[in-house]
């Protein structure tokens, strides 16, 4: 059989509509949906896999960031991996994978995340589950705030680059969210057929608080009525999160409910008088360390320790990230060489979890995926110590 040959699109138009109608199929995008998705990847960020000139999948690449431990972590968000049903079962699935993770390795990309349609076949590839996305639900008329203690502007949410500033001052301290290139503050306002959307900031311009951004949609099975749905809300302090409920509880009068993405442990609903608030879906998104020296010396730590762990790593499918690493750790900083004795013993995958903070190190021994001496464990907690890594994004 025909070696699988990974790659960029062409200048073809016979290769663009084939990938059309792979990705469509696989994912239900229609031929609308289609052109706004293909002009926010961008034809360059589209990467195929063929056999004897034959189109038999896809994926897109969104490159960003991602916050982990205060700072900026270059990753390559993968989405809409697709394979042609007449394709399926013949390894172009994991082709694309290997060839999409090699090539971020040669670009110099520590990280790759990606929202999973299956588990496991990206866990085969080394991801691992590493964060949320939860949607949460109430009643309008339950919020019970009404503090307008700070100004509300109306913004033109299409300016997102007015907003990054703010975004950025929020995203800096938690673990997870991504630094957001512009095709992500694209899907953040774009339509997705609820109509108009709506920014607000909070505050001043000078001294901004915090913004929201939302939409409307019909209510299910509620008679003239509609549902606030959020895309992005800010709060930088108490009085911003108090005056962006209130605003959002002005709407009680024709509005029935808001939703909004949040973490586990969701600080916006703090300040609520009453637990109303209800979770419904929630998404786990993956990660995977594409460099294992790029991506320990990207990510911060947590500066009250200091010290050294040594990590002996297994990656079948990227070996230069295999072996033993010790990483030096001093005011939130980290330094990685080669070498040095005792420590964890942890596949690829265990070292994203540890990453990204979703378990510490005692709970990833129970899992299953972390095998190490008691001193080393310890260390493993208090240096990746921090928040719940979560995203409101989807990509």
């Amino acid at each position: 059989m025909k070696p699988l040959v990974y790659g960029g699109l062409d200048d073809s138009v016979f290769q663009a509509a084939d990938l059309a109608r792979v990705l469509g199929q696989s994912f239900r995008i229609g031929d609308d949906h289609w052109d706004r998705f293909s002009a926010l990847v961008g034809t360059a960020n589209f990467r195929i896999v063929c056999q004897e000139g034959q189109l038999l999948g896809g994926l897109g690449i969104y490159p960003m960031g991602q916050w982990f431990g205060e700072q900026s972590v270059p990753t390559w968000g993968v989405a809409a991996v697709g394979v042609d049903p007449v394709a399926r079962g013949r390894g172009v699935g994991g082709a694309l994978m290997s060839g999409v993770l090699h090539e971020a390795r040669q670009a110099g990309i520590p990280l790759s995340t990606l929202y999973p349609s299956t588990t496991s076949f990206y866990r085969r590839s080394g991801y691992e589950v590493a964060g949320s996305r939860i949607r949460y639900s109430m009643r309008i008329s339950d919020i019970g705030i009404r503090d307008r203690s700070l100004a509300v502007l109306t913004i033109d949410p299409n300016n997102f680059d007015a907003l990054r500033a703010i975004y950025a001052d929020d995203a800096v301290s938690t673990s997870g969210k991504l630094d957001r290139s512009d095709a992500i503050w694209q899907r953040v306002v774009a339509s997705r057929g609820h109509g108009r959307v709506y920014g607000y900031l909070i505050g001043s311009v000078d001294e901004p608080a915090g913004y929201v951004i939302f939409s409307q949609a019909e209510a299910d099975d509620v008679v003239q009525s509609y549902d606030l749905h959020v895309r992005d809300f800010i709060a930088l302090n108490a009085d911003a999160c108090r005056t962006i409920w209130s605003l959002i509880a002005d709407h009680a009068s024709m509005g029935h409910q808001v939703h909004w993405y949040g973490p586990a442990v969701d600080p916006l609903q703090t300040l609520l008088p009453q637990q109303k608030a209800m979770s419904g879906w929630r998404l786990r998104w993956m990660l995977r360390i594409v460099d294992v020296v790029g991506a320990l010396e990207a990510r911060g730590y947590n500066p009250a320790w200091r010290g050294a762990l040594t990590f002996t790593v297994s990656d079948p499918v990227i070996p230069e990230n295999s072996g033993t690493w010790t990483l030096s750790v001093a005011d939130g900083s980290g330094r990685v060489r080669r070498g040095g004795k005792g420590g964890l013993g942890l596949s690829i995958q265990g070292l994203g979890c540890l990453y990204s903070g979703l378990h510490d190190a005692q709970t990833l021994i129970g899992l299953g995926l972390v095998t190490g001496e008691q001193q080393a464990l310890r260390a493993a907690c208090l240096a990746f110590a921090g928040p719940e890594p979560w995203m409101p994004d989807m990509f």
